[in-house]
């Protein structure tokens, strides 16, 4: 069924599966996150691997950020008057 889901919606389907475990049911039962209440599971671990899936996804999608404002670079540190215009 998964390479079935895979072939019909490969563009919008994640890579990252989330394996089925007790701890997932346990969690919702103490009303807390997996990614707390059993960090070192594989379901959680799985849900931090979707979570940066979907975040690369985001950033290729957005492409390069532009904010108008000068970069520090290693040769070139910022100072309050390249940020402000002044020496703030």
């Amino acid at each position: 069924m998964i390479a079935e889901l895979r072939q019909r919606y490969a563009d919008v389907l994640a890579e990252t599966t989330v394996r089925e475990s007790i701890r997932v049911p346990e969690a919702a039962a103490a009303h807390a996150p997996i990614t707390t209440f059993a960090p070192a599971s594989a379901p959680s671990a799985d849900y931090r691997r979707f979570a940066d899936e979907l975040i690369n996804r985001h950033r290729q999608a957005a492409g390069p950020r532009r904010t108008g404002l000068p970069m520090a670079t290693a040769d070139r540190p910022l100072s309050g008057a390249a940020v402000w215009g002044d020496d703030r």
